[in-house]
């Protein structure tokens, strides 16, 4: 699921540069196929990921691997000025191959928030020439192939300040079952089947993804069925019945009550709300 300015199939790379100045939106959690840097440059907002939540400023970046539920909430102050930098592996797949270094290395660490004031001018010099850039935003090979350098620049940057840690760094492996279980979310997923489909101990898989996404295996394929169905109540007509199988309930009762556990609403009153 992409963002609502990230949705094209041929595109690869988007940055925002937003200012917020009221607190009408509601905060959806979402996750999208692509990676996502979040920085906010003016006040604060709330980054929630799974369980856990960070606050947002100029004091620190957020970087937001694939697959990952996440949702911003707004400050108390007003207005908030945000960049948000979106890109598909595609999009820098062409450089990566021709340097050692890991383009993607600032997505691995235990945390999703990097502290910037140790280089704040070099990252706040990278953040700006991107915005400057974005001025002049077109589909033309000039546009992206600068982007492309500077958005590069950042993340050499970005990976060059994240402090290794062995113990709690996170290995392509468990992006793949990440991935694995968004795309078979509709399918009995248990941890005997993910150890047995990538030949790690269930203690492992389970410490890891709780670590990398903030919530337990089966919170998280809740959490996504719900995204699902929520994009199904708002954006069509299908009967909620086959909304429940298609998005991995086993009846709709157990749709009802677990959509109003986590919405507050049955999935009845969402299509209503969302449909007024």
């Amino acid at each position: 699921m992409f963002n609502e300015n990230f949705t094209s199939a041929s595109l690869t790379y988007d940055a925002e540069f937003r200012t917020y100045r009221n607190k009408k939106v509601m905060p959806q959690s979402h996750y999208h196929h692509h990676y996502e840097i979040l920085y906010v440059y003016e006040n604060s907002r709330i980054l929630k990921i799974g369980d856990n939540e960070y606050t947002l400023d100029k004091s620190c970046v957020a970087v937001i691997p694939p697959y990952i539920p996440h949702m911003t909430i707004s400050g108390e102050l007003l207005p908030q000025s945000r960049a948000c930098i979106n890109f598909r592996p595609e999009f820098i797949e062409g450089i990566q191959k021709c340097i050692p270094i890991s383009l993607t290395a600032c997505f691995k660490s235990s945390s999703p928030i990097i502290p910037v004031n140790k280089f704040y001018e070099d990252f706040k010099n990278c953040i700006f020439s991107l915005e400057n850039k974005t001025l002049e935003k077109t589909n033309s090979p000039k546009y992206l192939s600068v982007s492309l350098i500077r958005l590069c620049e950042l993340l050499l940057l970005l990976g060059s300040n994240v402090e290794p840690d062995e113990n709690h760094s996170i290995d392509d492996t468990f992006f793949e079952i990440i991935k694995y279980i968004e795309k078979n979310y509709t399918s009995k997923i248990t941890l005997d089947l993910l150890s047995k489909e990538f030949f790690l101990d269930p203690y492992t898989i389970s410490r890891k993804f709780n670590s990398i996404t903030g919530l337990s295996i089966p919170k998280y394929l809740k959490t996504i069925r719900i995204i699902h169905a929520k994009q199904m109540l708002s954006s069509s007509d299908i009967p909620l019945t086959d909304i429940a199988m298609q998005c991995g309930f086993s009846s709709l009762v157990d749709f009802d009550r677990v959509f109003k556990q986590d919405t507050g609403f049955t999935p009845l009153q969402y299509r209503k709300k969302t449909g007024d």
